[in-house]
């Protein structure tokens, strides 16, 4: 049996202070009072399989926080795009890159699949090989209203920008998340 988790924000959890290596019982709780999700909490539910995220906050003038263009939202993905690198290399989780890989789950080295929740970190399609490449393999156009779609609670259809990342997604087998 496989216990699956499809949504994990491990990395933007991470690089925002929590202990992930830790169990969430011996973490020290974020601002809104919540302790996330640890390493050893997964392995102790027999998680075998993740979607580990990739997510920028978009700006927000209430909280004068957040990227304000593509290049912006590039660089924090491409730092948790490292945090996940060095959680691969020191044994803490492995990399779905292709079916085949997910016939050697275990519930000792949880397995990821590397999903962008909001796809502004690619600042064109050409991007999307070099994400491919680290291991890309799910992609929301949109979390709230970006320049490729409408989203969460902004409705709007595919633009000009989406199209085209949409072709450049489909040409690299990449699944889209329309969640």
């Amino acid at each position: 049996m496989q216990i699956i988790d499809a949504h994990l924000d491990l990395a933007y959890n991470a690089l925002r202070g929590r202990d992930i290596v830790r169990p969430a019982s011996e973490q020290t709780p974020d601002e809104d009072g919540t302790p996330s999700v640890g390493l050893p909490d997964l392995r102790a539910g027999s998680v075998n399989l993740i979607c580990a995220t990739i997510y920028c906050d978009p700006w927000s003038d209430k909280l004068q926080a957040g990227y304000r263009n593509a290049e912006e939202a590039h660089a924090v993905a491409t730092q948790q795009l490292h945090w996940y690198q060095s959680q691969l290399n020191a044994g803490q989780m492995r990399l779905i890159r292709a079916a085949a890989d997910l016939q050697a789950t275990s519930t000792i080295s949880p397995a990821m699949i590397l999903l962008m929740e909001g796809a502004d970190p690619l600042r064109t399609p050409e991007d999307v090989a070099e994400w491919f490449k680290q291991g890309l393999r799910i992609v929301g156009l949109a979390w709230r209203r970006t320049r490729h779609a409408g989203g969460t609670g902004e409705p709007g259809p595919l633009t000009d920008e989406g199209r085209a990342l949409v072709k450049a997604l489909d040409a690299h087998g990449i699944i889209h998340d329309a969640s």
